[in-house]
């Protein structure tokens, strides 16, 4: 039961120092309310507030702009990065020196950037000891960052232009080798319509040796089977004939007249019989000889059809590779300066473009202000209130402690001075 805690005892503990807790916790909220309110020094606290906007072209523009143009719109976020960077808080210190007066202390400035929760507005807050001050110098810092902003935008989209500059230099340096090349091709190779027309030459001219080759055969066939007739025909006439003659010339005289009269005029008196060469065979041996030379002419003019005709289509076929080479060749050349042209005019069409989005700033995200800062009519720090609040609370735990620290102080010195009365009275008793 000694252990238990007797909050009555601590009531009653507190309730006879509740002078002491007053006076301590009145005093630390009246010093705190002094040295807010006299002594230190007084922050003003200005805002300007801006909006993201991120307006998108329509699509008509949008596809005309180049890779490089379609900037990234910036997040509020990104801005609020941009504040805070060292940079800029540099290029704010800057400003803020050179408007401050000769003779007068720099004053350090810092500017804090908030995004507003749920919404693209981004504010920008400064501190100053006088209300104008901090008024002048958030609207410097949004100021500032319009430009800023600006400049890294210009600066961006002049790489754009350069690097398309670049792009256009290639591509027109590109086009004029492969026009190079092909009106080298042009003037150094032979004609392709002059090898056309070559080749439509002679495939004409093969037609006709053709048609040629087919009379020659019907005429070689014609002449051949004339020629085998003849043979036959001289195959058929004995090469020699006999003939018979009678010497007495008075006789052969009178024997033929009789056979002229149509009389019988007997057998001459005497008679002997002549072999000679039959000239129908001669005629026919001439006939043969004169047809197989027509043979021999038609085959040996068959012969020269074919060999010209074979000529021909080498030729032909040397012509149609040749032909097909140097269509293919044109061909390719033709295609590689048709689209280095087309590269050319695509890098300068993006060119013009990214100068209309550089002029227009089309598809940017912009900065707008929406409220200036005006001067505070109270001074954000520092919170006499807030902080007089604080001190009070503080001095009542301190004074509460304060009571139960002597309070325990007190009992451990009273128990000692009890257990020396008890041992001195032992003492003298023995």
């Amino acid at each position: 039961m000694e252990d238990e805690i007797d909050l009555r005892q601590y009531a009653e503990l507190l309730w006879r120092n509740r002078h002491v807790i007053v006076a301590v916790t009145l005093a630390a909220a009246l010093v705190t309310f002094v040295v807010s309110r006299l002594w230190l020094p007084r922050v003003y606290e200005a805002s300007v507030l801006l909006v993201v906007e991120s307006p998108q072209p329509d699509q008509a523009s949008q596809e005309q702009l180049a890779a490089p143009v379609r900037a990234v719109a910036l997040a509020p976020a990104g801005y609020q990065q941009i504040v805070q960077s060292p940079a800029f808080q540099s290029l704010v210190q800057d400003q803020v020196r050179q408007a401050t007066g000769a003779g007068e202390p720099v004053p350090s400035v810092r500017i804090r950037a908030r995004v507003v929760p749920q919404t693209n507005l981004l504010e920008l807050t400064a501190q100053a000891p006088q209300p104008n001050l901090a008024a002048r110098w958030a609207n410097m810092s949004a100021s500032l960052l319009l430009q800023e902003v600006d400049t890294l935008n210009r600066t961006r989209m002049q790489g754009a232009l350069t690097l398309l500059e670049g792009q256009i230099a290639e591509t027109r340096r590109s086009l004029d080798e492969a026009v190079k090349a092909l009106q080298e091709f042009t003037r150094d190779s032979p004609s392709v319509q002059k090898l056309a027309n070559e080749q439509a030459a002679k495939l004409e001219l093969v037609s006709t040796y053709q048609s040629r080759l087919g009379s020659l055969d019907l005429a070689l066939a014609a002449e051949t089977t004339r020629l085998q007739a003849l043979r036959d025909q001289l195959g058929q006439q004995p090469r020699i004939i006999a003939l018979k003659k009678a010497f007495s010339p008075e006789g052969a005289a009178l024997t033929q007249t009789l056979r002229n009269l149509g009389g019988d005029a007997g057998n001459p008196l005497i008679s002997l019989e002549d072999e000679q060469i039959n000239p129908v065979y001669v005629e026919l041996q001439q006939q043969v000889a004169a047809q197989e030379a027509t043979v021999a002419g038609l085959r040996a003019e068959r012969e020269q059809a074919k060999a010209a005709l074979a000529a021909l289509t080498g030729e032909i076929q040397r012509l149609t590779a040749e032909l097909v080479r140097l269509q293919a060749r044109e061909k390719e050349l033709t295609w590689q300066a048709e689209t280095a042209r087309r590269s050319y005019e695509a890098a300068v069409s993006q060119y013009q473009a990214q100068k209309s989005a550089l002029a227009g700033r089309l598809g940017e995200s912009t900065l707008t202000l929406v409220r200036q800062a005006v001067a505070p009519d109270s001074p954000a720090r520092p919170r006499v209130l807030l902080n007089t609040t604080v001190a009070t609370f503080l001095g009542l735990m301190a004074s509460v402690f304060g009571v139960f620290f002597a309070e325990f102080w007190r009992q451990p010195v009273a128990g000692r001075s009890s257990e020396a009365v008890v041992h001195g009275a032992a003492s003298n008793g023995q």
